[in-house]
């Protein structure tokens, strides 16, 4: 019940769909049954979720900044999508990882 601050759910549940479009929760508490969502309290960073939200999923995709996966390693995998993410963010338009050439996902 998303009213008492609090939403959980049995692992056999797909929580995806439900979660991807509520941006202000995050896990709070997970067992070998459960899962279960909180609400964030940190308004800072549910205001930054609802923002980075909004860009992905009301931006103009026409105008998305999209960044190939580079094999050079994880690190630098990892280090490459967070620097491409933040620079559309901060340019105001969304984000879009696409794979290298016709490759697949490295790790």
């Amino acid at each position: 019940d998303e009213t008492l601050g609090r939403c959980c759910a049995h692992w056999t549940f797909n929580t995806d769909p439900w979660w991807t479009h509520r941006y202000d929760w995050q896990v709070g508490q997970e067992n070998q049954t459960h899962t279960c969502f909180v609400k964030i309290q940190d308004k800072v960073r549910a205001q930054f979720l609802q923002d980075l939200y909004q860009l992905q999923w009301n931006g103009d995709c026409a105008k998305s900044w999209q960044k190939p996966q580079i094999s050079s390693g994880y690190a630098a995998a990892l280090s490459s999508i967070t620097r491409s993410f933040y620079t559309a963010y901060k340019k105001g338009i969304p984000f879009q990882y696409n794979k290298h050439h016709e490759g697949t996902w490295n790790f």
